[in-house]
């Protein structure tokens, strides 16, 4: 069983309860009006995106994109690279009139990982999706299969690319 420490940060609590409320109260309009005002709470810009998410730039305006639909993997790239929790990610899902699949193997890892890991970054994110048996590149996050010349390399310059 856990307990609430005496000293937790109040301050940061509410924050993060008022960030999810102000992202869940906004169902009623568009995945790309709802991005765009998420990008503007997170103060979020290209390299910012990148760095957290670990997909291609050419996404940062394909999130806020009108027409645009990310698949499964990238919107939790997205998601994970934000810091959002399962509330959130599920009230931006209704908005493209989607949702995680309960019977999906893969939808539940997403959100054993929105819910137990939330804010981790891509590659830890990585390592826990293979530690549970998804291996192949589309299942896990980050810019997979696009030209090699388009990974982005960890911020900490060690060799290996953000996954």
């Amino acid at each position: 069983m856990k307990y609430l420490k005496e000293d937790y940060d109040k301050k940061t609590m509410e924050e993060q309860f008022n960030e999810s409320y102000e992202i869940m109260c906004k169902t009623n309009e568009p995945f790309h009006i709802k991005m765009n005002k998420i990008y503007e709470y997170k103060n979020m810009n290209k390299q910012k995106f990148v760095n957290r998410t670990g997909l291609h730039e050419t996404f940062y305006s394909k999130f806020i994109s009108k027409r645009y639909i990310p698949t499964m993997k990238t919107f939790m790239s997205m998601c994970m690279g934000f810091n959002l929790d399962l509330p959130a990610a599920e009230s931006l899902l209704a908005s493209l009139s989607l949702d995680f699949k309960k019977t999906n193997k893969l939808d539940c890892a997403y959100m054993f990982l929105l819910t137990h890991y939330q804010g981790l970054c891509i590659e830890d994110c990585n390592k826990i999706l293979q530690d549970l048996g998804f291996n192949k590149a589309k299942e896990l996050l980050g810019s997979f299969g696009i030209a090699e010349n388009h990974y982005h390399k960890r911020k900490n310059n060690k060799s290996s690319v953000t996954l």
